[in-house]
């Protein structure tokens, strides 16, 4: 019986061990490349669709928006390295930053600007193609 027992724990800890996995998406270039479309509602008055393509670059991936901007940024998981850049125009600096994070089907863009009296953010959530 104490055999029976002892056998019985020990099948149960290695199938409780093996059948636990991370929750969590794995994440890598490759993975996350691609296109991805949805709506850009940020101006209730110009509604317009969006297009993000996603392009590997090694243990980085390059966004390109489609309007003409393009950057490539490291990828720390699931979520991107904030991208900032920060533009002088007659002396006043506006500042712009980029965040970027991945699920298995979609991707949230988050863009903020300030500088000059602007202070304004944005979210997006486009789904993978």
């Amino acid at each position: 019986m104490k055999l029976k027992f002892l056998s019985l724990l020990l099948l149960s800890a290695t199938l409780f061990m093996t059948s636990c996995g991370d929750d969590e998406p794995d994440c890598t270039s490759s993975s996350v490349a691609g296109t991805y479309t949805g709506t850009n509602d940020c101006d209730p008055d110009d509604i317009t669709d969006a297009t993000v393509i996603v392009s590997a670059s090694g243990d980085s991936v390059t966004i390109d928006s489609g309007e003409g901007t393009e950057w490539t940024v490291a990828l720390n998981g699931c979520d991107t390295e904030s991208y900032t850049e920060t533009v002088d125009i007659f002396g006043i600096s506006i500042t712009t930053t980029i965040d970027v994070t991945f699920t298995e089907t979609d991707m949230t863009l988050v863009t903020s600007a300030s500088g000059f009296g602007i202070n304004d953010s944005c979210s997006l959530t486009l789904t993978k193609q």
